[in-house]
This record gives C-alpha cells, sequence and structure tokens, in this order.
C-alpha cells in the first residue's frame, strides 16, 4: 500500500520561527510532535506529500487542485521576507488523480507557485527531504459528507501508486475558545472540540459527517473538511487506522490538533 502515514495538522504561523519568535514556546508539545511526524516522513522515505489544505484557493462548486511545478514557501504576506524554499510539485500524481476524478467530480485547476500558509506552514516544518514532491488540494464548499466522498475516491485511486506517499489534513480546530480568539468567544466552541476529539478516538466518522451545520458554524472550525477528505481517502484505500496519540492546545484562542494516525494494522499486512 503506498499510503505509509497519514496525519492531521494545524497552521499557526507562529510556528514559523521569524514570525512566532518566543511565542513558539507556548506550542511546544505541537511544536514536537510535527518533528515527530517530520522524522516518520524521513524515516518511511516519503516520496510524495498528498496535502489537504482549508485555505488558499476555496471555491463554491469545485475541487482545486495546484499543478505548479515548483512551489514556493514564504510568509511575505505576515512579514517575514527572510525565508524562501521552493518544493517541487508531484505534477504526475496530481494529473492521475484528477484525470480519473473530473470524470464525475466538479474540479478546477490552478497554477499557483506560492502556497497559502495552510500548506505552507506544515511542509515548511515537515520537509526535511529535498527529494520529496507535493500535491495540493483545496477544500471547497460542499458539505462533510461530499469531502469524504471524494477522499475514497481519491483513496482508491492511489492504491494503484508505487510511491511512497503522506497524506497530511492541514487545518485547526475550533477558532471561538476565549474572548481574544479570532472569531469571537463562543461558549460551546470548547466543548465542540472535545467531542471532536472523542469522535476521532472511537472512529465515529458517521457521526462526525452528520455534525449539524449550527455546531459547526458556532465553533468556525477550519479543518473539518480537510480531516473528512483524509478519512475518506483511507476508506477508499481500504487501511484501518486508529488515534491513540495526539496533541490539543489553544494558547491563542484556537484548537490546535495534532495527530499521526495508526495505520500499523494494515502495514503488518504487507
Amino acid at each position: 500500500m503506498p499510503i505509509k502515514i497519514a496525519a492531521v495538522v494545524p497552521h499557526p504561523i507562529v510556528l514559523v520561527p521569524a514570525i512566532g519568535k518566543e511565542n513558539i514556546s507556548r506550542l511546544a508539545k505541537t511544536e514536537n510532535f510535527y518533528q515527530k511526524i517530520a522524522e516518520t516522513i524521513k524515516q518511511e522515505k516519503i516520496k510524495s506529500i498528498f496535502i489537504i489544505s482549508s485555505h488558499g484557493k476555496i471555491e463554491k462548486d469545485f475541487f482545486v487542485f495546484n499543478v505548479a511545478k515548483e512551489f514556493s514557501l514564504n510568509f511575505e504576506e505576515f512579514g517575514d521576507f527572510s525565508l524562501s524554499l521552493a518544493i517541487g510539485g508531484d505534477l504526475e500524481l496530481t494529473q492521475v488523480i484528477r484525470e480519473k476524478l473530473e470524470e464525475n467530480t466538479p474540479i478546477r485547476i490552478i497554477n499557483e507557485k506560492v502556497l497559502d500558509f495552510g500548506c505552507g506552514v506544515p511542509l515548511y516544518r515537515l520537509c526535511l527531504e529535498k527529494d520529496v514532491e507535493v500535491s495540493p488540494f483545496h477544500i471547497s464548499k460542499f458539505s462533510l459528507a461530499k469531502h469524504f466522498v471524494v477522499g475514497e475516491k481519491i483513496g482508491q485511486i492511489l492504491t494503484n501508486e508505487k510511491k511512497k506517499i503522506a497524506v497530511i489534513a492541514s487545518g485547526d480546530l475550533s477558532h471561538r475558545l476565549t474572548k481574544n480568539s479570532p472569531a469571537g468567544f463562543s461558549p460551546k466552541a470548547a466543548k465542540f472540540d472535545q467531542r471532536l476529539i472523542e469522535l476521532l478516538q472511537n472512529k465515529k466518522i458517521e457521526e462526525m459527517i452528520a455534525l449539524k451545520e449550527a455546531q459547526i458554524s458556532e465553533a468556525r472550525p477550519c479543518g473539518l473538511k480537510s480531516i473528512a477528505v483524509l478519512l475518506g481517502i483511507l476508506s477508499g484505500a481500504g487501511i484501518d487506522w486508529g488515534m491513540e496519540n495526539f496533541v490539543y492546545e489553544a494558547p491563542f484562542g484556537v484548537g490546535y490538533l495534532t495527530t499521526l494516525l495508526n495505520l500499523n494494522k494494515h502495514l503488518e499486512q504487507e
């Protein structure tokens, strides 16, 4: 099975040292878990990262693939002009997926060299190997259920790949945990994050997908659809998984979940 790694990561811009500075220490557990995922990517000799972003080019009626040949990781929009890293685009993988998807899935193609921070922050922290290529995929405004189904289709396609692949869902949980949160405070936000984590721990995917829009709007998570695509990919690829180890932090009023899903049961069967 080509999918060797599946992870959920947040994308706080403070994880970029030149921007976060001393604030990085407030996300020490998240940073350490990121390092664990990065080391696993290196150990597994991953060649391609399929990253699902909840930012960038978000369309109402389309899923979006970014097909640039080479991507630039920079954070100039946040005031950091010192960093400029390049990472290759996996045009071959993206082409295979989109050609089979567009038969029955509305997709749109963009060619944008500079990655959005939903892709940029995770890739900055995870890409220790220069020969790793990436395939960026952006969520849409379709339902959670639609995102899961599209993920299943992608998972089925990926089963035919020969290269080692990591699937990364980039997104944060509630944006309304404190009075200083970006979207203001909601007393229901913390309960939403706790409930979502419990659903993932117990693999109650149908209940997660069936979360009511009013609940989601109240908490304002941006990563829920990215997670739905990831879980759909694992389902479509026939991979069993578990979430035994994770980190959850919220020092800035936004919920940050980081986890490396346990795929060992499937890997042992190979």
